[in-house]
């Protein structure tokens, strides 16, 4: 057994409810890197090129890598891998929280999915074991009574817990995949082919403990890790504000999104900003698994209008953008309601916000009119618009069911599939990271064969100061001298293309 790894693969087949076990050998682990790796490895490998992304023959891979589970900082993600309802194309995307690490210690380092179950079912992973057990009445119930529903069946509340929701059960082409409330395998729609499969929720819980080659290195280097961090000026406005810093620094540089990329600064983005939700918002603070920064939010938020549910956490940046920023829509409680909507029915607030946008475009142009929504009026800036979209579009009613579609798809259908304003990279919505002024984010939309993915490469402020521990670790790619985020020189390109 490979060092950091269990060594075993669970294959489910929803189809026939069968379960197996694989037990790869070392060469496989040193040949697919990461849970992408072993995910791709499986989908390559097991699925046709042509197969519809929602048909049972497609798989559904959640993988984890060689460090997750282990004491260092950042080492908790794990990927979800197959074919994207949304863009067609091969893809995965990553997801931090509990999850992954309670996989591993449950004694699998991944779990492949495929074919469909005939009635909604979850899977039960514990100790080397896995059962598949019926959702029943719970398959089209909101997320946190999920998630409370089979810990109590199970009789534990330390159960971690990864499922789609409502959304996802209805094939809303960017569904994600939620794990503990608020850890999201966000991009994609990966959601929604959970739900094509009739797979709510996979649950895990284990006592295992993973062997490494030299145990005490990796706790003195975790150790030093979650110091460096700490001490490093970024680390520490992670802490106190997460990522709701950045509309505020972003607008100022110029690259927060607003109505619909048309603009990039907002006069009054400090009502979207880290003081503002600090003050309006914030309940505490949470990290995920072996991370000392806790840039997660807790939020508590009791208002007559949009009251939220504190159990499933608070907007972090790319949700105050799309639900906020590129809508126009300034105040943080209503994109903490939206963001609260999207975590209960599981989808994606960045597709969602941006394919909201998009239509919005479209009616203040006149190509779509209120015959083609059901008689409602779409604009920018409008709360109460925003948040009935959001449930019209998880539960797939009326003009919901269109959006549910995305942004690629309603343009091709509204006879506009070329417009300059449909901003979709390979059928998947932007991220709001402008790629005007991230140059290379940019670059990365394009290379990436499932689209417009900020996770997909370190972002362009990352080169800028020659000081920073991110600018030294990007040496490793060939990057020796700062540059401008906005730069596309030869020396970024060919860190990007590796």
């Amino acid at each position: 057994m490979p060092f950091g790894y269990t060594g075993k693969i669970l294959h489910v087949d929803l189809t026939n409810r069968t379960i197996a076990t694989e037990e790869p050998g070392e060469a496989f682990y040193r040949s697919y890197l990461g849970g992408r790796g072993i995910g791709y490895y499986y989908l390559m490998r097991d699925v046709p090129a042509h197969t519809d992304a929602l048909a049972p023959e497609n798989i559904l891979a959640l993988a984890t890598g060689v460090m997750t589970g282990s004491p260092i900082a950042a080492s908790c993600r794990f990927a979800a891998v197959g074919k994207s309802p949304l863009t067609g194309t091969a893809g995965e995307s990553e997801a931090a929280g509990f999850f992954g690490p309670e996989l591993k210690k449950a004694g699998f380092d991944a779990v492949v999915f495929k074919g469909r179950a005939e009635a909604p079912v979850y899977l039960w992973v514990t100790d080397g074991k896995a059962e598949i057990r019926d959702a029943g009445v719970i398959a089209m119930q909101g997320a946190r009574e999920v998630e409370d529903a089979i810990r109590a069946e199970l009789g534990s509340d330390k159960i971690r817990v990864a499922q789609t929701g409502p959304a996802g059960m209805r094939r809303v082409r960017f569904a994600n995949i939620t794990n503990n409330l608020g850890h999201f395998n966000g991009r994609g729609g990966f959601g929604a082919l959970m739900g094509s499969k009739n797979l709510r929720a996979v649950a895990a819980l284990g006592s295992g403990a993973l062997e490494y080659r030299d145990p005490e290195f990796l706790r003195r280097t975790a150790t030093e890790y979650a110091k460096s961090f700490r001490q490093n000026p970024v680390g520490d406005a992670l802490y106190v504000y997460g990522t709701t810093g950045f509309p505020e620094l972003l607008s100022a540089a110029g690259g927060l999104p607003v109505n619909n990329f048309r603009g990039s600064a907002l006069p009054d983005a400090s009502s979207l900003g880290g003081e503002t939700y600090n003050s309006l918002l914030l309940k505490r603070r949470k990290g995920c698994h072996a991370c000392p920064i806790m840039c997660k939010r807790m939020i508590a938020l009791d208002d007559p209008l949009y009251g939220v549910d504190s159990r499933y956490g608070g907007p972090e940046y790319e949700t105050i953008a799309s639900l906020g920023s590129n809508l126009n829509i300034t105040d943080l409680r209503v994109v903490a309601k939206g963001n609260e909507i999207c975590d209960r029915y599981c989808m994606d607030t960045i597709s969602a916000g941006m394919t909201i946008a998009f239509a919005c475009e479209c009616f203040e142009k006149g190509i779509i009119t209120a015959a083609d929504t059901g008689g409602i009026a779409l604009r920018f800036g409008d709360p109460g618009l925003l948040l009935k979209l959001l449930e019209l579009i998880a539960r797939r009613e009326g003009f919901g069911d269109l959006l549910a579609e995305g942004s690629a798809r309603l343009a091709a259908r509204w006879g506009v599939a070329d417009a300059d304003f449909c901003l979709c990279v390979k059928g998947q919505e932007l991220a709001l990271h402008d790629p005007r002024i991230k140059a290379g984010v940019g670059l990365s939309y394009a290379l990436s064969t499932y689209g417009a993915d900020h996770m997909n490469a370190p972002h362009d402020p990352s080169f800028v100061d020659e000081k920073s521990f991110s600018f030294q670790s990007a040496q490793a790619l060939g990057i020796y001298r700062p540059m401008p985020a906005t730069s596309l020189s030869h020396d970024k390109v060919r860190a990007f293309a590796a």
